[in-house]
């Protein structure tokens, strides 16, 4: 599904900015990305960002990559691209009962 932005650029800019953070492959191991939220659902305005929830194994905390990811803004069509990383294992726990649209993209 079309999300209205180009989600191999996406992959690619957290890809880049993580081996320039130098961590290690036991650290962060990439798994898939996937938007989520008002760009996707058709509630977006002018002023949404884009919400892409980025799933990682590894032994980095989750804070430690979210730091890495928003030292840089990015901006695509207009929104500013809002990364939230989330351990695999984790994914299920936080969204369990919770209804959630993601339109899932994976590498």
């Amino acid at each position: 599904m079309d999300v209205g932005i180009d989600m191999d650029y996406v992959r690619d800019w957290i890809l880049d900015l993580i081996e320039e953070s130098k961590l290690e492959e036991h650290e962060f191991s990439f798994c898939k990305i996937c938007a989520y939220g008002s760009r996707t659902n058709g509630k977006a305005n002018k002023n949404s960002d884009w919400d892409i929830l980025l799933e990682y194994k590894g032994t980095a905390r989750e804070d430690d990559i979210f730091n890495v990811l928003h030292e840089q803004e990015c901006r695509i069509n207009g929104g500013r691209l809002d990364v939230n990383p989330i351990k695999a294992d984790q994914i299920v726990n936080r969204h369990a009962g919770k209804p959630v649209r993601v339109i899932q993209y994976a590498l």
